[in-house]
Parts: C-alpha cells; sequence; structure tokens
C-alpha cells in the first residue's frame, strides 16, 4: 500500500508539472498572440494600411520575416531598442503596445486579467 501512495503521489506531481507548464505555454502564447494583434492593428491605424509589413521591418531595421513573426504571434519582440523603436515609429507609448490599453494588467481584457491570476494562484502554491 505505501508503494501505491508513493507512486500515485509521484503520478499527481508530474501531473501537476504538467499542467502548470501547460498553462504557462498557453499564457505566453496568449500574451504574444495579443501583442502582435495589437502591433498590426497599430501599424493599419497609423498608417491608414499604405505601409506594408517588408517598410516596417526596414523602418526598425530588421528582417521582414521577423516583423511578420511579431505581428503574427509567433515571436515577441526581445531587442529592446527595437521595440522602443517600433512604439515611436507608431507613436504609441511602448506599454500600452505591449500590454494594451491601461499599461498594466489591472486594466487590461477580463480573459487576459483571467490567465494572470491563474498564473499567479499556481506561483503562490508552490
Amino acid at each position: 500500500m505505501l508503494v501505491s501512495c508513493r507512486v500515485d503521489s509521484f503520478y499527481t506531481l508530474i501531473l501537476g508539472v504538467c499542467q502548470e507548464k501547460s498553462l504557462e505555454d498557453d499564457m505566453e502564447n496568449f500574451l504574444r498572440k495579443e501583442m502582435g494583434r495589437r502591433i498590426k492593428e497599430a501599424r493599419k491605424k497609423r498608417f491608414q494600411r499604405t505601409v506594408s509589413q517588408k517598410v516596417m521591418a526596414e523602418m526598425i531595421g530588421m528582417s521582414e520575416r521577423g516583423y511578420q513573426n511579431w505581428e503574427m504571434g509567433i515571436r515577441s519582440p526581445r531587442n529592446k531598442s527595437r521595440f522602443i523603436k517600433l512604439a515611436n515609429i507608431l507613436k504609441m507609448d511602448p506599454k500600452e503596445l505591449e500590454y494594451g490599453p491601461g499599461k498594466g494588467k489591472f486594466k487590461l481584457n477580463p480573459e487576459l486579467k483571467e490567465l494572470l491570476d491563474l498564473q499567479e494562484k499556481n506561483e503562490s502554491r508552490c
């Protein structure tokens, strides 16, 4: 019985770690996609659909594919200077571009706030 208990606890522990990792991955994907959506909308709004992704990439000083990955939410901007340059070109506050209107998690859309709250709850259990 003791062995069975240990095995069950081990699998429960592994399952819990996998679920937490999955939640973190879901959260990261959601945040990247949301930021990409904001970047794309800002470009279209700012330039009224006259500036292509290729031109934006050239203005920022990066590859077209890299910029496309930002807009599609495949990658998020890691290079701060490029991200700030993007925000300046779009005439937006970098925090608003990154986090959305309200510049913080307390004024984010409800789905994002719920995911952030779940992540905090999981982190507090560890």
